[in-house]
């Protein structure tokens, strides 16, 4: 019985430490990315990532439904595809992660958008730095 003095609750706190969405882990991907080098593994990369946010034991311990895998390393290793489907991360075949130029990236700094705005952002900037370039405006829609 809760709340009674000299007796232990059987009462189980069913709640759960929070894990970073997989949106809140792409800027730090890629600040781990940028720190490690520009290349690294997807283990190196994680093992950032987690020492940079300070995930606690218990926050990497929650498993995604039933298991085996981890909510952290599922949401990081989504937010690696997330960044590589916009063009933030490319990997490379044998188990190296690069990211780009940063310039490239700083749409999704401060962004909470979507992947598929974020690409739009990007894209955005890439064209602007061709048009710069070459001298020339590029016909384009935003």
């Amino acid at each position: 019985m809760a709340g009674v003095e000299g007796v232990e609750s059987n009462v189980i706190d069913h709640k759960q430490p929070k894990v970073p969405s997989v949106t809140d882990l792409h800027w730090p991907t890629l600040e781990a990315l940028r720190a490690l080098g520009g290349s690294a593994t997807k283990h190196e990369i994680d093992a950032r990532v987690i020492d940079d946010l300070a995930l606690t034991p218990a926050q990497l311990q929650v498993l995604e439904g039933d298991g085996p895998h981890t909510q952290a390393t599922k949401r990081l290793a989504w937010a690696r595809t997330h960044l590589g489907k916009i063009g933030g991360l490319t990997p490379d075949g044998h188990g190296l992660w690069t990211s780009l130029r940063g310039a490239l990236l700083s749409p999704l700094r401060t962004s909470r958008q979507s992947p598929r705005s974020s690409a739009r952002s990007i894209r955005s900037v890439k064209a602007g730095l061709v048009e710069e370039a070459i001298g020339v405006k590029l016909g384009r829609q935003e």
